[in-house]
């Protein structure tokens, strides 16, 4: 068996190990999400909606690199999603 053969076995392994704890993680705060209080998940809904313009509005002043913004609002953006989906998925 070649060094090659070798690389590209752990990696391949642990591209795997890598795929099933981010599933574990990604479960465990859906869990969490559906015990928080349709409430809670309002706030939260508003308080995202906020930082997204907050930090829209900075960007536009030069305040936060591009790199920086996209990637904070990616996470907002996708914080969101989770938050309206369980709000949908409740009604």
């Amino acid at each position: 068996m070649s060094a090659l053969s070798l690389v590209a076995g752990a990696v391949a392994i642990l591209l795997a190990i890598l795929l099933i704890a981010l599933t574990i993680k990604r479960r465990r705060e859906e869990k969490l999400l559906e015990k928080e209080p349709v409430e809670a998940l309002e706030l939260r809904k508003r308080l995202l909606t906020d930082a997204l313009k907050t930090l829209e509005i900075e960007h536009e002043k030069k305040k936060i690199p591009d790199a920086y913004y996209r990637s904070i609002k990616d996470y907002f953006k996708k914080e969101a999603i989770r938050v309206l989906r369980e709000i949908d998925r409740r009604k």
